[in-house]
Parts: C-alpha cells; sequence; structure tokens
C-alpha cells in the first residue's frame, strides 16, 4: 500500500519508502507473475541519492502498478491507516521523488499531504527551468494546485505565473506580475521589484496598448538598479537592463540615460551567460537598432547570438522573437532574402510550439520584404490574410493593418483616395498607441505621399510632427526624412537651386547617419530624388549605393548613371556591364551562350518562350537534344550573369 503513492518506482525507492529490504523483490515477484505490475528499464539520473554498483544495477529498472491495482491499493490505505500517517507517507515518496528527479509527481504528493511550505518551495525551485523550456502551463498547473489564499500571499508565486503569462496572456499577466511588485515593494524586496517590473515591461510588448506603461516603469526600473545589492547575478542585471533599454526607447526615447543602458547591455552580453537571458536582451538590442536606425550594435549581437540559436540552446518560446526581429534588421538593411528565410524559421518554430504571438509582426514585415522584391500579388495576399491576425489586445496591430493596405494602394497605383485614407488612419491608430518610434515611422511616408498629390499644408504639418517628435531622441536620425520632405517639396515647387542645395543636405545626413531610409518603399519618390541626385553629382558613391543596397528600380530606363546590376549595351556596340564594371569574355566563353542572351534581346527581352529560342538557336537539332542543349546553356549563362 506504500508503494502505491507512488506513480512509478525502482526497487531502491521501493525499500527506502516502504524501510523493508524485501520491497524490491516483492516487485520483481508481481512483475514477473504477470500481477498488474509493468516494468520499463531506466537510466540512473545524476540527481538521485549515489548508491553501490549493485544498487544501481537494481534502479535500472522502474516498476508501475496497473491504474485500477495502483487504485485499490491506495483505496486500502486511506482505509487502514489515519490521515496523519497518509500525510507522512505521502511526504517521504515526495522527496523521493524529488531525488529522483520528478519534480510533476513530487509537487502533487506534496499537495496530497498539505505540506505546503515543501510544496511552494518546490515549485519556486522548479519554475525557472520550466519557463526556460517553454513549460509556462506545468507551472501554472501546479500553482493551481494551492489553496488561493496562500497563492495570494506568497509574492513569488504571483510573480513566475505572470512571467508564464507574458507571451501568452499579456493582459493578465500585466495584471499579476503589477500586484507581485506591490507585495515586493511592501517587503522591501528590491530583486523581486526589479524582476517584476523587467517582467511587466516585457509582457507589455507582446501586446502594446499604451505607451505610457512604459514610462511609469522606466521611472521605476531607473530608482531600482541604483540600490545596493540590486543584482544577485550578471543574468539578473542583463535581463533588468535589457527591459529597461526597452522601456526606455518605447516611452521615453529622449531621456539621457539610454546610451548609457545601451552600452551597459551590449557589454554584458558579451559574457558567456544564460543563454535564454542573452537572446532576450539580443532581442531588445536588435529592436532598439530596427527602431532608431542605429544599426551598428545589432550587427555583433546578431553575430554572437545567433550561432545558440542555431544550436537550440534556447529555449523555443524565445527564438520566434528572435527571427522574427533578425528578419526585420535584415529587411531594414536591405537583405531580403535573408529576411524572407529568417521569417519562414520564425514561422516554422511558432506553428510547432503552437505560439501566435508573432504571427502579426511576421506578416508585417514579410510583406514589406515582398514589396522591396518586387512581389505586389504575394504581399497583398499577405495584406488580406493579416485581417484574420488581428490581436484584439493590440492597438498597435489596427495601425499596421492600416499601413500595408496604405503600401498596396500606393504601389498598385491609381488608388489616391484609399491610399491617403488608409494613411491617415495607420497614423492615428498609432498616435492612439503613443509609441514614438511608430508615431514616427508611420509619418514619414504619410507626408511625401501627402505631398505628392498636392495636399501640401497637409504634408507640411506631418512633417513638422516628425521633426517634434524626433529632435533630442534616440530618434533622430529621422531628420534625414524632414529633410528629404523639404527637398522634395523644393522641387515639386519648381526651385531647382534650393532643391540642389536642400537634397545635397538631406543625403550628406543620412551618409553621416547611417540612415536606412524608410521612405525607400514608396515607388517613385526616392527613386526620383536619387535620380536627380546623379544627374546633379549629389553625393553619387553614396546615392549608388543605396540603389544597390535596396534594389531601387529606376524612375525611367534612360538613367545612364543608374547603378542597375546588369546593364547591357546593343546599339553599336554589344557589352555586358556588371555592378558598373564591363565583363570580360574569355576566348573559351561558349559563343551559344552570348548568342542566347543576344536573342533573348531581339525577342523583346520579357515572357520570351523556350520554343522560339530552340528554334532560332538549334533548329537543326531534335526535339529532345535542342531541349537539353538550351537548358546547359541558359544554365551557364545565368552563372556568368
Amino acid at each position: 500500500m506504500h508503494l502505491a503513492t507512488l506513480p512509478r518506482a525502482t526497487e531502491r525507492t521501493a525499500e527506502r519508502l516502504t524501510a523493508s529490504p524485501n520491497a524490491g523483490k516483492l516487485l520483481d515477484y508481481l512483475y514477473r507473475r504477470h500481477l498488474f505490475t509493468d516494468r520499463r528499464k531506466i537510466a540512473p539520473t545524476s540527481a538521485a541519492t549515489p548508491f553501490k554498483a549493485e544498487e544501481a544495477k537494481r534502479g535500472m529498472y522502474a516498476y508501475q502498478f496497473h491504474a485500477l491495482f495502483r487504485a485499490f491499493l491506495r483505496d486500502r490505505a486511506s482505509q487502514t491507516y489515519a490521515e496523519s500517517k497518509l500525510a507522512e507517507i505521502a511526504r517521504h515518496a515526495a522527496q523521493l521523488l524529488e531525488e529522483g528527479s520528478d519534480p510533476d509527481s513530487a509537487v502533487q504528493l506534496y499537495v496530497e499531504a498539505r505540506d505546503w511550505d515543501a510544496a511552494i518551495r518546490l515549485i519556486l525551485e522548479q519554475a525557472p527551468k520550466l519557463l526556460a523550456h517553454g513549460r509556462g502551463q506545468t507551472l501554472r498547473d501546479w500553482v493551481g494546485l494551492l489553496p488561493e489564499d496562500l497563492v495570494a500571499q506568497r509574492p513569488w508565486l504571483g510573480y513566475w505565473v505572470g512571467a508564464s503569462l507574458a507571451n501568452v496572456n499579456p493582459v493578465h499577466a500585466k495584471a499579476l506580475l503589477q500586484h507581485a511588485f506591490e507585495q515586493f515593494a511592501a517587503s522591501g524586496d528590491v530583486t523581486g521589484q526589479i524582476l517584476a517590473a523587467a517582467s511587466v515591461v516585457d509582457s507589455h510588448w507582446s501586446g502594446i496598448s499604451d505607451a505610457r506603461v512604459y514610462v511609469e516603469w522606466a521611472a521605476a526600473l531607473i530608482l531600482l538598479i541604483q540600490e545596493p545589492h540590486a543584482f544577485a547575478s550578471k543574468e539578473a542585471k542583463l535581463g533588468a537592463y535589457s527591459s529597461l533599454l526597452l522601456a526606455i526607447f518605447c516611452g521615453q526615447p529622449e531621456n539621457p540615460i539610454l546610451p548609457k543602458v545601451l552600452r551597459e547591455v551590449t557589454e554584458l552580453l558579451k559574457d558567456p551567460l544564460d543563454a535564454d537571458q542573452r537572446i532576450k536582451a539580443g532581442f531588445v538590442v536588435v529592436t532598439y537598432c530596427c527602431a532608431s536606425g542605429d544599426m551598428e550594435p545589432g550587427r555583433d549581437v546578431i553575430s554572437d547570438i545567433g550561432p545558440l540559436v542555431e544550436r537550440g540552446e534556447t529555449s523555443t518560446a524565445h527564438a520566434p522573437w528572435w527571427w522574427t526581429r533578425v528578419a526585420h534588421y535584415h529587411l531594414q538593411s536591405g537583405a531580403y532574402r535573408q529576411a524572407l528565410d529568417a521569417f519562414d524559421r520564425s514561422e516554422e518554430i511558432s506553428k510547432h510550439e503552437g505560439l501566435r504571438i508573432t504571427e502579426m509582426l511576421i506578416s508585417l514585415y514579410r510583406f514589406y520584404s515582398h514589396c522591396q522584391l518586387g512581389d505586389l500579388d504575394r504581399a497583398e495576399q499577405i495584406a488580406v490574410d493579416m485581417t484574420t491576425r488581428l490581436r484584439p489586445i493590440s492597438k498597435l496591430d489596427l495601425a499596421h493593418r492600416h499601413a500595408v493596405r496604405f503600401y498596396v494602394a500606393v504601389l498598385r497605383g491609381g488608388r489616391r483616395t484609399e491610399a491617403l485614407d488608409h494613411g491617415r488612419e495607420m497614423v492615428r491608430q498609432a498616435d492612439k498607441v503613443g509609441m514614438r518610434w511608430t508615431r514616427i515611422l508611420y509619418r514619414v511616408p504619410l507626408a511625401l505621399t501627402l505631398l505628392e498629390v498636392g495636399l501640401v499644408e497637409e504634408a507640411q504639418e506631418c512633417a513638422d510632427v516628425i521633426e517634434s517628435l524626433s529632435r533630442g531622441t534616440c530618434f533622430w536620425r529621422y531628420h534625414a526624412e524632414v529633410l528629404l520632405f523639404d527637398a522634395y517639396r523644393a522641387r515639386r515647387d519648381g526651385q531647382l537651386e534650393p532643391f540642389h542645395v536642400k537634397l545635397k543636405e538631406a543625403l550628406a545626413f543620412g551618409r553621416e547617419a547611417g540612415w536606412i531610409y524608410p521612405s525607400q518603399k514608396l515607388p517613385r519618390i526616392i527613386p526620383e530624388l536619387f535620380a536627380e541626385a546623379l544627374c546633379a553629382g549629389i553625393e553619387v558613391e553614396y546615392v549608388r549605393g543605396l540603389i544597390r543596397k535596396y534594389a531601387l528600380r529606376p524612375p525611367s530606363p534612360d538613367i545612364d548613371s543608374w547603378p542597375l546590376p546588369i546593364k547591357i549595351h546593343t546599339l553599336g556596340r554589344f557589352d555586358v556591364e556588371r555592378d558598373g564594371t564591363r565583363a570580360e569574355f574569355s576566348a573559351k566563353a561558349p559563343r551559344k551562350m552570348l548568342a542566347l542572351l543576344k536573342a533573348l534581346i531581339c525577342l523583346g527581352g520579357r515572357d520570351v518562350p523556350d520554343y522560339q529560342l530552340i528554334d532560332a538557336l538549334w533548329p537543326d537539332a531534335e526535339g529532345d537534344a535542342a531541349r537539353a542543349a538550351f537548358g546547359v546553356t541558359i544554365h551557364r549563362l545565368r552563372k556568368l550573369l
């Protein structure tokens, strides 16, 4: 009856629980006689109590009663023993299970024994490990076994449950974490306050609806990190500082402490600390880079932390966030194919783990990537699908939805009213949230589009807001967009000399600031300005580099100075240029390959049927042989170009 308390037991565990040297033999007897007992081979764990070789050999098997047999034995035990004795047996069994690395069963038996202190101790010991392995539901189930009044009195229980809900139910998580913070404050627990405040910031990111929350918690964290002995470890310090960095650039981008916090985080990231803490902090740094345009810190972080994620050294809960932000970084850097690869990784992990929290961001940035690659049909389909992925808790999702519809209308052309309606609404929704980053970001394309269609006053108001929101903050680089706006307005007004002066100022500022030009997603305005700069000799090398980086298309095909990846001259001479350098073909270059290139051009250059090329170049060859020769030749041509 004692043994029925355990869900399973080795011979050694049975002997220790019953204090009988024959308990193990009894289990073996029951198994061999097929008396409602099963046996499974197991490996001894390092956590188990050390024992001698013979005992180790016996401990390699775990015995388990049939469920009905176990229920029968437990019922007999309840009729035979007093409640105090049953509690003693359950407590002893729980201790053995805890030693044998079965905390799940141990917690349940401590609860059965009503040993609340032991149950809470074990839950709090296991909580960090459970969250690191994405087992937040298990943690919540354990805490759910405890009396509610007891849970309410223990702030650490509320903290861990809140932390486990950060990516599942951010609203509930925030309420639990805020209550835990208040309890920690009342008891003077600085470490608890820091962890709770940091987790509130992190959970708010998952369902951001009001940036004022960041202001409140940034202020709390700034005070707490100055307390003596605030951090028990470097991991704790990294977690707190990365959450503070997130809170500052989302809620207080003008705070002068921001550069210091960023330096502290990037320095701590260089240490071989806990992988999950590093990936969480790295995510925040890369997010800051994408938001502010200060791309340099992100490059080092991705290089250092990326291999940890590749090797699977971090929890699955953090991996989708990481890959989504890495993809965003690649998108900002003009590496669109790399961005799509990173999105695929994030989406694959999210689907496998049942995580939907990153779906909206994946769709948003995937949309922009396809826009830049010229695949408008795919981009528009993503925009339609995004409607089904809106999170009711996130007002920012509404801004994103209107943003993609704005870009679809702009890129398709001829949909002016639709574009402006969605553009104004994306700005209105971003203003509701109040996060400076998106308030600026969504005004940039709207201001230029308003100016393009002649709504000058509204466009100027929009540009003025961009300037006022970005000045004196970590978003100061957006001044480059305001300068471009001023240049475009001068050009539109026919003021050629002021236009060139302002364009030169804008591009010089952008070059010095290392600006990423989010406005380059607009299909006409930025290419036109860059074409003017090339023709006027303004920042030529810088502009040509931007065109290559973002794969921008020329506003018209007759701009000779536009740095096309491949440029072919056919009138008067036949030359091929790759990235501005004339291609030199050796004498060994197959003539048929160049003939194929010439034939493609002569037959229109686009959508040329393969049979026309085969008939023109291999008129005397048999069908299969001609097609095979065509396949080999076009493969060589692609490789050459």
